[in-house]
């Protein structure tokens, strides 16, 4: 008869000792099957470079700060993750331990899954579950769509790279950041996204969505500053258009309505529009809140009081889905010398009695404020529905504040 095939196997880089502190470097090529491998690193910064297995694989890495990489070409880290056929489980143990896992090369779109403890679903057949410090994903060159259910206490970052790229963010649990990379990329923010009906409750941990490139698509944004009527304004039609003007010396605020989607209002005003790139999409979804919330929105971050914050770059088209209560959004426009706002904010106050305000910054502002629409073609630069109250505040005109009934 034959030899006995092996089924399990332990590889150990220090000696039996333990007198053995070097960093080690263990590269696994493939693993059968069959076989069931565990990988310890020991003392020492071990490296350990997994490109394809079968068999299901434990690496246990030890004191110090390890580096687990996880790609067809690692530790390169720029090929895919179709080898890892079977489980993998990582382990960093003592020290801070980084997990890269990278998919970069995948040039076909993936539906995958990020939790705070697993990733499936990019190409990955067998699961590869985390227990780190410090994780980096890299998704393919397609477009794909990762559904974050959570991450671990520690860092997370991923990387969309090429493609338009879906974020389905429904909870975090540490310090995450989202490089969504060339392309126009959404995100989507709610507890049972991409479904956007629950909350915001889920983003404990700090979290950064940042847009990158975009695709060539264009939109028409309508420039604002113009000075109309008060139609907008049917709760009190008695107040002329003058009390719009300004009552200090210029350089003025100027701030106009348009379109509030309301049976007595039918004609939009006609004015100057910019083009601006269609870009990166960013839903923050709070509908199933029933609690009264404070919501402040910045050319950096959008903030529940009290509770999550969500920071932003690159981001093209903003929507705020309000909870149901009695709901307060702030939307403060920002100075001339720091990040501009995204080209398009939409607020939806849902159900129960909202107010939407702005706030100019300390120079001279021009904002232009509409029904929301999802009209492609021309937009305005901040879209309000189911709302009661619009407040417009600057420093150099006085406060208009007025009620607006039947909002659609």
């Amino acid at each position: 008869p034959g030899p006995n095939p092996i089924s399990a196997l332990t590889l150990t880089s220090d000696n039996t000792t333990s007198t053995d502190i070097a960093a080690d470097t263990i590269t696994v090529q493939t693993l059968p099957a069959a076989v069931t491998a565990t990988l310890a690193g020991g003392a020492g910064s071990d490296t350990f470079n997994i490109l394809a297995i079968s068999g299901a694989a434990t690496i246990n890495a030890g004191a110090d700060g390890d580096t687990i990489n996880v790609s067809s070409d690692a530790p390169v880290n720029g090929g895919t993750v179709d080898g890892i056929v079977g489980a993998l489980t990582v382990n960093g143990d003592a020290g801070s331990d980084t997990l890269n896992v990278s998919d970069l090369g995948d040039v076909s779109g993936d539906s995958g899954t990020l939790s705070a403890s697993s990733i499936t679903g990019l190409g990955n057949a067998g699961a590869i579950t985390y227990a780190v410090d410090v994780l980096n994903l890299d998704l393919g060159l397609g477009a794909d769509t990762l559904l974050v259910t959570g991450t671990h206490a520690g860092t997370t970052t991923v990387d969309g790279n090429g493609g338009s790229d879906t974020f389905n963010i429904q909870a975090t649990g540490g310090t995450t950041t989202i490089n969504a990379g060339a392309g126009n990329d959404t995100f989507n923010i709610s507890s049972d996204a991409p479904a956007n009906t629950g909350t915001l409750d889920g983003i404990v941990g700090a979290l950064t969505v940042n847009g990158g490139g975009h695709d060539a698509a264009t939109r028409s944004v309508h420039a604002g500053g113009r000075m109309v009527d008060n139609s907008p304004f049917i709760s009190q039609p008695s107040q002329a258009a003058a009390a719009l003007l300004p009552t200090k010396a210029p350089p003025y605020d100027v701030f106009s309505f348009m379109e509030f989607q309301d049976p007595v209002i039918t004609a939009a005003p006609v004015g100057t529009t910019s083009t601006v790139p269609v870009g990166d999409t960013l839903n923050l979804v709070d509908r199933g809140d029933a609690s009264d919330n404070d919501y402040q929105v910045t050319s950096a971050q959008l903030a529940r009081g009290g509770g999550p914050a969500v920071s932003y770059t690159g981001i093209e088209l903003t929507n705020l889905v309000a909870g149901t209560g009695d709901d307060q959004v702030k939307i403060v426009l920002p100075e001339a010398a720091g990040p501009v706002l995204p080209a398009v904010i939409t607020v939806d106050g849902t159900s129960g009695s909202d107010n939407v305000s702005i706030t100019g910054s300390s120079g001279s502002d021009a904002i232009e404020v509409g029904v929301l629409t999802t009209d492609p073609s021309v937009r305005s630069p901040v879209e309000v529905t189911n709302i009661d109250c619009l407040k417009i505040t600057g420093d150099r005109k006085t406060t208009l504040q007025n009620s607006i009934t039947a909002v659609a």
